[in-house]
């Protein structure tokens, strides 16, 4: 295959073999790596499950894009859902982000092959793509279980973001809780499947996590300044932005403001060029992960 020139092997005795993952229970003998050196300061894993509700993905983008703003990497599995979209959101905050897999790295074995075009942009952004399998090997549903493993020994913290009973994200934070890393779960609305399995592994002591500084506060970081536009913002528009402390509809942000809808929609539109809200649906507002 053209590219498995691009795919070294580095050993446990080599110096790019991760020391964090070097000091686990089962490690594997070594690793196949595409991409940048496997160089990690402060790596968070964000995992989940592969049906991830809007809550997920707000919870995962609003997570990750605090991790990075700090100097997180955030290492995932590549998977569909949270996993997918952890990487994307790191990629998206300018940050670093590693994916395990369970196949070969090369272009040809990256699975899903929906996120084939996500594996590309991880490795030309400075990320690098992770494997214990030489190119050339399809992924096999055992071999997420031991990929599982690296995902938790690679990183100081494990971060899971919904997952149902049954799930192989909380695999991953069994496996981190037993190499005594930090463990963090982010509540769900108890009325949804992809919650049960995270809100129960709260009953069991796991960290509850409502925001990136209870992951940063535990590895001794500081969250990175907000974004301030007091500078780059009108007057209507900064009474919007103190306005919008949660999701609001246009209906109720017009009567905060005491203005038209037209006017309104002028405000809104100039904030969503600017990048400091985001429109979630049915002319629905929240602030942007990286203004909250």
């Amino acid at each position: 295959m053209e590219h498995r020139e691009e795919i070294r092997f580095v050993g446990m005795q080599d110096a790019e073999y991760p020391p964090l993952l070097h000091q686990t229970h089962d490690p594997p003998p070594g690793l196949y790596l595409r991409g940048a050196p496997l160089v990690l300061a402060f790596p968070v894993a964000i995992v989940g499950t592969r049906r991830m509700t809007s809550y997920g993905a707000r919870a995962t983008e609003r997570l990750v894009t605090g991790l990075v703003r700090a100097g997180c990497e955030i290492i995932s599995g590549l998977a569909l859902g949270i996993d997918g979209a952890a990487h994307d959101a790191a990629l998206k905050a300018g940050g670093k982000t590693v994916a395990v897999l369970g196949g070969g790295c090369d272009p040809a074995c990256v699975y899903p092959r929906e996120h084939a075009g996500l594996a590309e942009r991880i490795v030309a952004a400075g990320g690098t793509l992770v494997s214990e399998w030489p190119a050339g090997t399809k992924s096999r549903k055992h071999h997420f279980l031991m990929r599982n493993r690296i995902i938790a020994g690679l990183s100081l913290a494990t971060v899971v973001i919904e997952a149902p009973e049954r799930s192989g994200a909380l695999v991953t934070a069994r496996l981190a809780a037993e190499e005594n890393r930090e463990v963090f779960v982010v509540p769900g609305p108890i009325t949804q499947v992809q919650s049960r399995g995270t809100n129960n592994f709260l009953k069991f002591g796991a960290a509850p996590c409502t925001d990136a500084s209870d992951v940063l506060h535990c590895l001794g970081l500081e969250e990175a300044d907000s974004v301030t536009a007091t500078a780059n913002v009108t007057a209507d528009e900064r009474a919007l932005l103190d306005a919008l402390t949660e999701e609001r509809h246009a209906d109720d942000l017009c009567r905060a403001l005491a203005c038209k809808p037209q006017v309104l929609s002028a405000i809104v539109t100039s904030l969503e060029l600017k990048g400091f809200i985001e429109r979630i649906g049915g002319d629905r507002y929240v602030r942007a992960a990286s203004f909250r």
